[in-house]
């Protein structure tokens, strides 16, 4: 099991029952960046070099990238043990999709892709991500797990 805590799902989302107070799967170049004291280009050189594990998250039509490290890597890193840089594509989207799930809320998957419900939203719209069942109940979409899983194994960059 990878070393952060285990989120609860439930129909209204509250820090408490979704554990949102706990660290988050996936961060961002900066926030890599920060938590390792390292600038961004390090950080890039050590995505590059295979020592941090990322997803590309961007829309499709999009030029950018829109990186999203895989938070143990970088705690690995920070702590210099490499066991996360060993763990498999499935290992490393089951622990940012924990399984048991059949849907997550876009809050929830945005908050566990570190973006914002609308890019979940745009992704949802431009078909990378499919929803799965009826919308929550404050109006947002639910997401399929298999989708949000396939998304991911599809948009591995290291």
């Amino acid at each position: 099991m990878i070393a952060f805590a285990e989120n609860a799902i439930a129909s209204k989302p509250t820090p408490r029952a979704t554990g949102l107070s706990g660290e988050r799967p996936l961060m961002s170049v900066g926030a890599a960046a920060f938590v390792l004291s390292f600038r961004q280009s390090r950080v890039e050189y050590a995505i590059e070099n295979g020592k941090l594990p990322c997803f590309d998250i961007r829309l499709e039509s999009s030029r950018r990238t829109c990186l999203r490290l895989f938070s143990p890597a970088v705690g690995a890193l920070k702590n210099d043990a490499g066991f996360v840089t060993k763990l498999s594509l499935a290992e490393m989207i089951e622990a940012i999709l924990p399984p048991g799930h059949q849907t997550f809320p876009q809050e929830i998957l945005a908050w566990r892709f570190h973006t914002s419900g609308d890019h979940i939203a745009n992704l949802c719209d431009s078909r990378s991500l499919a929803e799965g069942g009826r919308r929550t109940d404050r109006g947002g979409r639910n997401i399929s797990r298999a989708s949000a899983a396939k998304f991911l194994a599809h948009r591995r960059v290291s």
